[in-house]
């Protein structure tokens, strides 16, 4: 159904599979595949997928994991010259203290830490899967879009965490 939009299915299997068998690996391999079939097939921009999960600690958790994911996957198509806005993915979950509505005030306090010559650690990532470097937030200039950076490589990468910023960039994966 991804590749043949013609395919129309009139049931549908419901699974069940215990912990720890599989079931994020299976739709992290699917949400990937489908955003490099986007890219593939001329999509520049926007969401490829978006997931719900109803505890909060188990999305966290998620969105770690596909973070990495899709760091590789920014790997491979900038290898591959697919063309298309970066992969991005985004963590919508709304007003709070550490992933607010708005980037304003953590853009504030990172151009702070940085006259200061310090750090902020990663929020959704704080180590960096190409190279095993700290992470660090760091700011793009022109869009003030907060970006996860890697010490070490250099490597940046959009993992978004303001509703603000999800609005404005449009993630791959949200």
């Amino acid at each position: 159904g991804i590749v043949d939009k013609s395919l129309e299915r009139d049931t549908c299997e419901l699974l069940h599979v215990m912990t720890g068998g599989g079931k994020s690996e299976a739709y992290f391999g699917i949400v990937v595949f489908s955003a490099f079939f986007d890219r593939i097939t001329g999509k520049e921009f926007g969401v490829t997928a978006l997931t719900k999960f109803p505890l909060r600690m188990l999305s966290i958790q998620q969105l770690q994991r596909i973070a990495n994911l899709f760091i590789w996957a920014e790997e491979i198509r900038l290898k591959e010259n697919l063309g298309g806005d970066a992969f991005s993915i985004a963590y919508f979950v709304g007003e709070s203290e550490e992933f607010p509505n708005s980037n304003r005030k953590i853009v504030e306090s990172i151009k702070k830490a940085q006259k200061k010559n310090e750090e902020i650690k990663g929020k959704i990532i704080e180590v960096c899967p190409i190279c095993n470097g700290n992470i660090i937030l760091d700011v793009e200039s022109e869009s003030s879009i907060v970006l996860h950076k890697c010490k070490d490589c250099g490597k940046s990468y959009r993992l978004l965490f303001s509703d603000d910023e999800i609005y404005r960039v449009i993630p791959t994966f949200i």
